[in-house]
């Protein structure tokens, strides 16, 4: 009986059961659908490359490659992206939508569904590394007749962080891939203006604001690196889905173990494995006795998951927020409600801070001759 329920939760938190938010969808019901308008007037882009000592675009008709250039530095494949666009050359001022299409990686194109096959099946070889770890019984040994509950808490647990961490990367890949970016532009006979236009909507994978201080740094969308909320403090980086609403934020907060797009399998699983181990370990030594006594009459015990959810599990962030699109750039500014303990004293509650929007592309560029 006691495996038939360890099977049935394990299904269940892989299955996504144990959703980020109530109305997320799962991951499998990601699609990405074409959100341009059509273009109107003439294409005066189409054939045309555009650089400054930074960035490169190169327009075609209906598409356009964006990369660093390659005077200023050696290329980077991961700097390359290709986007579909559309235009209006007629309205004032002139405007144009970007929709990406595929980024670069090691001199191959990878789209939506591409990443997001790499992101599942990285998160499968990430879990099974885990676990392969996981089910040695020599580290519950200390927990004698107890051992297999122990083992089954720690497994669970372990799976249920990387099926959040899957859950986070698929949902931001399809927000980005269905975002537009969106410009003003003006051009002359030798230089193109890309003003990005800030939508108004905190959810839209274009939509970067960020907050850097000497302690910290905080960034909603980080859209190169598909985190949708993002806390950096030292060497330690906190993600998670930011819900809004009321003028209120609430993000389930985890720590988070690398980009499963760019790291090494090896390395992400070696992270979570250790991190779940050592609070093991803190436990037999500061718990031992509870942890027992919770276990001798119960499959679980509340003690021994709440440290390893100071190590891996998710942890509320909540803040009052007020956005200013009228500002210059627009501010969006946080007064922190609920402060999650994996952040110590870094950020405080009561305190606020004022992130600014960052464009993503916005550039003025020479053309080419």
């Amino acid at each position: 009986m006691k495996q038939l329920f360890i099977t049935s939760l394990m299904f269940l938190i892989l299955c996504g059961c144990d959703s980020l938010t109530d109305n997320e969808s799962k991951s499998e019901e990601n699609t990405k659908s074409n959100e341009l308008k059509e273009s109107t007037g003439s294409n005066e882009l189409s054939g045309k490359t555009f650089s400054n000592n930074d960035v490169k675009f190169s327009f075609e008709n209906s598409t356009v490659k964006q990369s660093s250039n390659e005077a200023s530095r050696s290329v980077n494949w991961t700097d390359i992206a290709d986007f579909n666009y559309t235009f209006n050359s007629e309205s004032e001022p002139k405007t144009l939508d970007f929709q990406l299409e595929q980024v670069w990686g090691t001199g191959i194109a990878a789209n939506y569904e591409k990443q997001l096959e790499t992101a599942k099946n990285g998160y499968k070889s990430v879990i099974d590394t885990v676990n392969k770890t996981l089910n040695d019984d020599k580290l519950y040994s200390a927990f004698s007749s107890y051992s297999d509950k122990v083992k089954d808490i720690v497994t669970a647990k372990a799976n249920s962080y990387i099926a959040a961490q899957e859950e986070i990367l698929s949902k931001y890949l399809d927000t980005k891939y269905n975002s537009l970016i969106k410009f003003t532009y003006n051009l002359t006979d030798t230089t193109l203006t890309l003003t990005e236009v800030f939508q108004n909507n905190l959810t839209d994978a274009s939509s970067r604001f960020i907050y850097s201080c000497e302690n910290y740094k905080i960034t909603l969308n980080d859209y190169d690196h598909v985190i949708p909320f993002k806390v950096e403090i030292g060497d330690k980086i906190f993600v998670g889905v930011p819900s809004f609403a009321d003028e209120k934020i609430s993000v389930q907060i985890y720590p988070y173990s690398g980009d499963i797009l760019k790291d090494k399998i090896a390395k992400i699983a070696t992270d979570i494995s250790t991190k779940i181990t050592a609070e093991c370990a803190n436990a037999v030594t500061e718990n031992a006795l509870k942890i027992a006594a919770e276990l001798a009459t119960d499959d679980t015990s509340s003690t021994l998951e709440k440290c390893i959810d100071k190590a891996v599990g998710k942890q509320t962030l909540e803040a009052n927020y007020k956005l200013d699109a009228t500002s210059s750039p627009a501010e969006l500014t946080f007064t922190f409600t609920n402060v999650p303990e994996l952040f110590g004293d870094t950020l405080t509650k009561n305190s606020s801070v004022t992130l600014k929007y960052t464009p993503l592309l916005q550039a003025t560029v020479n053309l080419e001759k």
